[in-house]
């Protein structure tokens, strides 16, 4: 709920600082590495810096006001430490020694969660919906109005000619 909150006043400030009429604007967007929880360990699992480790997964990923567009790149199993900015890169035989270890399941494959595979995708391709609906609704719109100037009479009266 504190990430959405803060997303959303972020985009709030970006918006409301923009000038007046301006076509421009703040876009926030990060391309690279990034890292994702997947599974809580213990306190117990401290690693030598005296931090506290979970398990996730690193992948790479381009993103848009701090959520992902698209996610690319090798999964590889990491952990990775509670402030999500340190992490130290697993085999897969390590990540399931952990999953025996704590008991829980570690798939093949890492998986990242749904949301973060899913991300901003759906918005995305709403937002061309409307701008393709929009396209269509004004060239529409345009040819009506050409129609109309064709069909008004040329001495200054607006009412259509009679045909008798």
């Amino acid at each position: 709920m504190k990430k959405i909150s803060v997303i959303l006043a972020t985009m709030l400030v970006a918006f409301v600082c923009s000038t007046q009429a301006s076509a421009r604007g703040v876009i926030v967007y990060h391309l690279g590495e990034d890292l994702k929880i997947t599974q809580k360990l213990p306190a117990e699992c401290i690693g030598e810096d005296n931090m506290h480790y979970n398990l996730g997964v690193h992948y790479e990923s381009f993103g848009l006001f701090w959520m992902p567009v698209w996610n690319y790149g090798e999964y590889k199993y990491a952990l990775i430490n509670d402030k999500e900015d340190t992490y130290i890169d697993l085999t897969l035989e390590e990540a399931k020694a952990f999953g025996k270890k704590y008991k829980f399941d570690v798939p093949d494959q890492p998986q990242l969660p749904l949301l973060t595979q899913i991300g901003l995708k759906p918005i995305i391709v709403i937002l061309i919906i409307l701008a393709i609906i929009g396209l269509f609704k004004k060239k529409k719109k345009e040819e009506e109005d050409i129609l109309n100037q064709k069909n008004m009479p040329t001495d200054g009266t607006n009412t259509p000619p009679t045909t008798e």
